[in-house]
């Protein structure tokens, strides 16, 4: 990769020393800019975090989360067990969900990023809506899951945490790019939703 295809945020010496050792950068967040996308580092630690900017020429492919889902590991963690066990309590489930945070990045890359006290971060896709007892259901598969679980869900319009959403009632923060807005319709656009 050439370097003038990718900028980082901060530290840019240490973040491509890093990226050497491991060749992936993830989504995040942002908004985009021209023919940037924005993406990130991941180290061996949090601390180990780098922001930056990839041009879209340079992609040379992408994961979905819910194709990682069909990844199998050999690892024998909490988390990938809690992903094993949900695949299963979720058969028939029609929403794409998969993993993301450091089970999907190890799917993913191969790289070992998952420890012991590793949440299982799921990302469902989610176009059309659904009820906040549906929400419950889905939460209460994960209840007795070796690993904590954290969900979130990606609308049209942003993303919010399917947790919040199952039992808090009015409005729910929605995570959109310009930031955080609370909303009483998680799946309009408009700023007429705005609680």
């Amino acid at each position: 990769m050439r370097r003038e295809t990718l900028q980082f945020e901060q530290d840019e010496a240490i973040a491509f020393d890093l990226l050497l050792a491991t060749p992936f950068v993830v989504v995040r967040r942002a908004c985009p800019r021209r023919d940037w996308i924005p993406v990130g580092l991941r180290g061996s630690s949090r601390s180990e975090r780098y922001g930056g900017w990839l041009h879209r020429d340079s992609v040379l492919g992408v994961y979905d989360p819910s194709s990682l889902k069909a990844v199998q590991t050999r690892r024998a963690l909490p988390s990938f067990e809690a992903l094993r066990l949900l695949q299963r309590r979720w058969t028939g489930m029609e929403l794409e969900w998969g993993p993301v945070g450091s089970v999907g990045f190890e799917l993913a890359t191969g790289v070992e990023a998952v420890s012991p006290e590793s949440d299982l971060d799921l990302l469902i896709q989610a176009p059309q809506p659904f009820s906040r007892a549906f929400a419950r259901e889905l939460i209460e598969c994960g209840a007795t899951l070796p690993a904590t679980l954290d969900v979130q869900v990606t609308t049209n319009a942003g993303s919010f945490a399917l947790a919040e959403y199952a039992y808090q009632q009015g409005a729910v923060a929605l995570r959109q790019l310009g930031g955080s807005v609370l909303v009483s319709d998680l799946w309009c656009d408009s700023a007429a939703s705005v609680a």
